[in-house]
C-alpha cells in the first residue's frame, strides 16, 4: 500500500473482522499476521505497528463486546498465538498501557495463562489420548513447553486445517474418551471446539460404533449388554444435548443415523450387535427410523 504509517489499522481490521467469522478465518488471520509482520524492510507490517494495532483493540474491548460477546476469548487467543508465533514480543503483555479496571486487562491475564499452559491441560489430555491411547503414562514423556506450544498453534480448534482422515481420528478419540469418563460437559466442549457442524454426522456414526464395540481399558472379561445399554443412553443424551445447543444440526443427526442404516449389513460383519445398539440410541429420537 505504501502507507506503513497506517499498518496498525490493517492488523486491527484483520483481527476484528475475523472475530465475526469462524475458526478457519481466525486461523487464516493468525497465519497472515505471522507471515506479514517482522522487523525487516521486506516485511509488509513492522512489529511496532502490530503492537499498536493490538493496543487499540485492547483499549476498545468494551465497544467490541457489544457486537462480539466472545471478544475476551478471541482476542486473548490472538494475543497468545501471536506471541507463540513471535509476532509479538512476550514483553508486550507487560508494556501495553491498560488500567486494571479495563476489560482489556482481563485479556492480558487470559493470554498469560494460555502461554503458561494453565488452560492448555484439558486440550493437552485430548492430544495425548489421541496419539498415545494404547500407551499408559505416555504424557510424562512429553516436554511441557512443546505441549503448550502445540496447544497455542492449534488454538483455533483441530478443524481449522485438518483433512477428513485426521478429523475422524479426533472424533474417535473424543467419543471413546466420553465412554470411559462419562464427562458430558467436557465432551460437549470438545465437540464444540472441533467446530465441524457440516461433518457432525461422523460424530453420530462413531458414537453408535463405539457403544457397540465398547470394552473398558485393561478389562479382559466380556462386557455385559447392560453396560453397553447404559453407554447407549449416555450417547443418546450427548447427541440430544448437542442438537438442542445447535452444536450438531438436526440434519446432520439424521444423516449420521442414515449412514449407519445404509451400511448396517456390512457393519454387522465386524460388529454383529450394531443394529441392537443403533435401535437403542435411535429410539430416543422421535423421527429417526429403526433398523
Amino acid at each position: 500500500m505504501g502507507t506503513r504509517f497506517y499498518s496498525f489499522e490493517v492488523v486491527k481490521q484483520i483481527i476484528s473482522t475475523s472475530m465475526d467469522r469462524d475458526n478457519r478465518c481466525r486461523e487464516l488471520a493468525s497465519k497472515f499476521l505471522s507471515v506479514a509482520i517482522g522487523d525487516g524492510p521486506e516485511d509488509a507490517i513492522d512489529r511496532q505497528s502490530a503492537e499498536l494495532g493490538f493496543t487499540v483493540l485492547l483499549q476498545r474491548v468494551e465497544d467490541l463486546f457489544k457486537d462480539v460477546p466472545d471478544v475476551l476469548h478471541y482476542l486473548s487467543c490472538f494475543v497468545a498465538r501471536c506471541i507463540a508465533d513471535e509476532v509479538l514480543a512476550p514483553s508486550f503483555l507487560e508494556s501495553v498501557h491498560l488500567l486494571e479496571t479495563d476489560m482489556g486487562y482481563a485479556i492480558i491475564f487470559r493470554a498469560q495463562n494460555l502461554l503458561k499452559g494453565r488452560h492448555a491441560n484439558k486440550r493437552l489430555q485430548n492430544v495425548i489420548y489421541l496419539f498415545f491411547f494404547f500407551f499408559e503414562r505416555m504424557e510424562c514423556c512429553i516436554d511441557t513447553s512443546f505441549s503448550n506450544l502445540y496447544v497455542l498453534i492449534k488454538i483455533w480448534g483441530v478443524s481449522s486445517e485438518k483433512p477428513v482422515k485426521e478429523l475422524k481420528t479426533a472424533i474417535s478419540a473424543i467419543v471413546r474418551e466420553f465412554l470411559v469418563n462419562e464427562d458430558m460437559n467436557e465432551t460437549i466442549d470438545n465437540i464444540r471446539d472441533l467446530n465441524v457442524p457440516l461433518f457432525s454426522h461422523e460424530i453420530v456414526k462413531q458414537c453408535i460404533s463405539a457403544v457397540t464395540d465398547y470394552t473398558p481399558v485393561n478389562l479382559d472379561a466380556p462386557v455385559s449388554d447392560s453396560v453397553r445399554s447404559k453407554k447407549a443412553e449416555l450417547v443418546a443424551e450427548l447427541l440430544s444435548t448437542c442438537v438442542k445447543n445447535n452444536i450438531i444440526p438436526s440434519e446432520e443427526l439424521d444423516r449420521g443415523f442414515q449412514r449407519v442404516r445404509e451400511r448396517i449389513n456390512d457393519l454387522k460383519l465386524d460388529s454383529p450387535q450394531i443394529a441392537k445398539y443403533y435401535n437403542e440410541i435411535a429410539s430416543k429420537f422421535k423421527d429417526v427410523p429403526l433398523c
